[in-house]
């Protein structure tokens, strides 16, 4: 339903390497509208809403979308009046658009060598750069992940990053795509470390990404109150250097949960090592 809407909002139907900008907060909503937009044969550009209105100008200037999908009242109003030529939409607008077309099967569908995301550079060392990333290269990747990790109907996974990063990409689609389960987790959730946890053990997860320095918020917090993972067979580390004192400190709490240390580079689709 939801690529049904966007078809029939856009200023041109989406197709192939056309893009569509996601710029609202993490929730359920996020891997429907990637869907969505890959079910119409284009791609998606992940915008944070709580980014400068700079950057957010930044990165629909360098991508140039066709439609920009929004919360009610994500973005600064101003972005939609300054000449980008996208249409600015909320969610609610694409559902809306979707009442009562036909949901039927795309007029065109996705080859390997079309771009699936386009995620952009934090801009550090100048002008923010787009790295576009193709079906392949994101299936590639996905399948790895899926052999990897042994994801099948069993697995449980947390999508805790920001979907301006590309670890979001398999946090949030390799499970489905072995055909297990994703728990999409709100940032209001992570920065509380104690009742992540909670929720970590309550939704039974069977393979849990962080980052090094939220880690070591997730074991302070759990010398509080410490109590096992039943469900946990994998911990992924990645997007920061991963100290010696941080791995004893895993297993010196969990010692039959093994760790893997992955890295990759924005340019690539997500992470291209890692290390158990």
């Amino acid at each position: 339903r939801l690529a049904a809407g966007l078809r029939e909002l856009a200023p041109e139907p989406p197709g192939a390497d056309a893009l569509v900008a996601i710029a609202f907060r993490r929730s359920e909503r996020l891997p429907a509208a990637a869907l969505a937009i890959w079910k119409c044969g284009a791609a998606y550009v992940p915008i944070d809403p709580d980014y400068p209105p700079d950057r957010i100008r930044q990165v629909i200037g360098g991508a140039r979308p066709r439609l920009v999908l929004r919360d009610a009242g994500s973005l600064d109003a101003s972005l939609e009046d300054e000449g980008s030529g996208a249409r600015f939409a909320s969610i609610e607008d694409v559902e809306r658009a979707a009442a009562g077309v036909q949901t039927a099967a795309p007029a065109r569908r996705a080859e390997g060598r079309d771009l699936a995301y386009v995620i952009f550079t934090s801009g550090s060392t100048g002008v923010p750069k787009g790295a576009m990333v193709e079906h392949t290269g994101m299936l590639n990747h996905l399948l790895a992940k899926i052999e990897d990790f042994a994801l099948d109907r069993s697995s449980v996974l947390v999508q805790n990053a920001s979907h301006c990063f590309d670890i979001s990409v398999w946090q949030c689609f390799a499970a489905m795509l072995a055909g297990g389960r994703t728990l999409v987790y709100t940032d209001a959730l992570v920065l509380e470390p104690a009742r992540f946890l909670e929720r970590v053990r309550a939704d039974r997860v069977t393979v849990l990404e962080v980052v090094p320095s939220y880690l070591g918020a997730l074991l302070d917090a759990e010398a509080g109150a410490p109590g096992p993972f039943d469900d946990l067979r994998l911990l992924v580390v990645t997007g920061e250097t991963v100290k010696p004192a941080l791995v004893e400190r895993w297993f010196a709490r969990f010692p039959s949960i093994p760790m893997v240390n992955a890295y990759g580079l924005i340019n690539t689709p997500d992470e291209t090592t890692c290390t158990g």
